[in-house]
């Protein structure tokens, strides 16, 4: 069971892709709950990364269920496609987050964003980068496992060749 736990399908691996969606979608609600941060530079950067996020890891999901649903096997196109996808989402992810630090920090150090007036904007934007690590996380693992189960299937049909390349010399040598 284990070595199946990485291939896209599985019902970790959808948990994984429902898990990212859901963490993009609460990032961008703790950003919309904080409009004074409009005025920022990155605000629609964040925003842009924190909903592109979302709808992939929801749009994969939903392939994974019409996949799962249908019992097909996944065609190596859309493995390729789904390992460069966790690959673009982290960087989104992880791009989204180190850029609502700076901000959240500048919040939570200036005398002038320290004040109770804008404690709600730094608290949200610290909730968002929490998130975004979170959703973060949970892309790098899936496109761990489903890395892992690749190199497992290749490495083990590789062997498989060299086993019956072996036998037919040990056919012909007798």
């Amino acid at each position: 069971m284990w070595n199946e736990c990485g291939r896209p399908g599985t019902p970790f691996s959808l948990v994984l892709k429902m898990l990212q969606g859901i963490f993009s979608l609460t990032s961008f609600m703790f950003l919309m709950s904080a409009p004074r941060l409009m005025q920022l530079k990155v605000f629609g950067f964040m925003m842009l990364a924190t909903l592109i996020g979302a709808i992939w890891s929801l749009a994969i999901f939903c392939l994974y269920m019409v996949l799962m649903i249908k019992n097909a096997q996944i065609h190596r196109v859309y493995l390729v496609f789904l390992v460069v996808g966790d690959i673009i989402a982290s960087f989104v992810y992880l791009s989204s987050a180190i850029q609502s630090l700076g901000p959240a920090l500048y919040f939570a150090i200036d005398t002038k964003w320290c004040s109770v007036r804008y404690h709600n904007e730094c608290k949200f934007l610290f909730l968002a980068i929490g998130v975004d690590v979170a959703a973060w996380f949970c892309a790098f693992i899936s496109f761990m496992f489903v890395l892992r189960h690749r190199i497992s299937r290749t490495l083990t049909s590789l062997l498989s060749h060299e086993v019956r390349m072996e036998r037919r010399q040990r056919r012909r040598g007798l």
